[in-house]
C-alpha cells in the first residue's frame, strides 16, 4: 500500500494544529514543512518547542527547508511527536553529524532532492538515510504548484539502483500520483489535492484512492 502523508505548509503553529485536527483518524503521519526564509523565500514562524503544544495522535515528519540543517536538525527532532527529519541534499554539508544526532533519538533521517540535482550528489547521504524525497515542483516552499514530469526518470533511476523508501512531494493529485507510483515511488506527500476536498469524507476517499495505486500497478 502506498503511504500518504498530508503536507502541511502553514506559517503558524496554530494553523498547523488546525490542519492536523482535520487529519485525525484519516492517516497515521503528517508531513510538516519548516522554512527559514533563506533556503526558500517562504518562512514559518513557529519553533521546535512549539511542537509540544500540538494535541495529536499523529506522528510528524518534518521537512526542513533550511540553509544550515546541521545547526537545527537535532532541535527539531527532539519532540516526541517527530518520527523523521528530512533535510535537503543541496543544503547539507555534514550528513554524519545530522544522522548521528537524529538516530540517537531513535528517529529516522530522510534526504530531499530538488529538481535539477543529480543523483550523484546522493552518494554520501543515502547510506545515512531511511528515505529519499524528490520534489516534483520547481518553486519549493509554495503550495498548489505544477508538477514537473522531468523528475519521473530520475525516480525510476534511483528505484532501479536502491530499495530505499522514495517519496514525491509537490504537485501531487490523482493523475500525477499514478505517474510517480509507476516509476517506483511508495510514499506521496500531498497538500492541495487533499485539503481542497469539500469534506472530510471526500478527503478520506481521495486518500483511499491514492493508497491503492500500487495495487492497480500490479494488475
Amino acid at each position: 500500500m502506498i503511504e500518504i502523508l498530508p503536507s502541511i505548509l502553514e506559517p503558524t503553529i496554530e494553523r498547523v494544529h488546525e490542519k492536523i485536527q482535520m487529519l485525525e483518524g484519516l492517516v497515521t503521519t503528517a508531513h510538516i514543512d519548516v522554512m527559514d526564509g533563506v533556503f526558500v523565500p517562504s518562512k514559518t514562524d513557529f519553533l521546535p518547542g512549539d511542537l509540544v503544544h500540538l494535541d495529536t495522535s499523529l506522528a510528524l515528519e518534518l521537512h526542513l527547508m533550511v540553509a544550515e540543517p546541521e545547526k537545527v536538525a537535532a532541535n527539531w527532532g527532539r519532540d516526541s511527536h517527530v518520527s523523521r527529519v528530512l533535510v535537503h541534499a543541496e543544503a547539507v554539508h555534514d550528513i554524519d553529524t545530522i544522522a548521528d544526532k537524529i538516530h540517537a533519538m531513535n528517529k529516522q533521517v530522510g534526504v530531499v532532492v530538488n529538481i535539477g540535482t543529480s543523483l550523484s550528489a546522493l552518494g554520501e547521504v543515502i547510506p545515512h538515510s531511511q528515505a529519499v524525497q524528490f520534489m516534483g515542483i520547481h518553486r519549493v516552499g509554495f503550495g498548489g504548484e505544477h508538477f514537473e514530469e522531468s523528475i519521473l526518470p530520475v525516480i525510476r533511476e534511483l528505484r532501479r539502483a536502491s530499495r530505499v523508501l522514495i517519496s514525491v512531494d509537490g504537485g501531487i493529485n490523482a493523475k500525477t500520483a499514478q505517474m510517480c507510483v509507476k516509476v517506483g515511488a511508495t510514499r506521496l506527500v500531498v497538500g492541495s489535492y487533499l485539503f481542497n476536498a469539500s469534506s472530510k469524507k471526500e478527503m478520506r476517499t481521495r486518500i483511499d484512492t491514492l493508497e491503492r495505486l500500487d495495487q492497480e500497478k500490479e494488475q
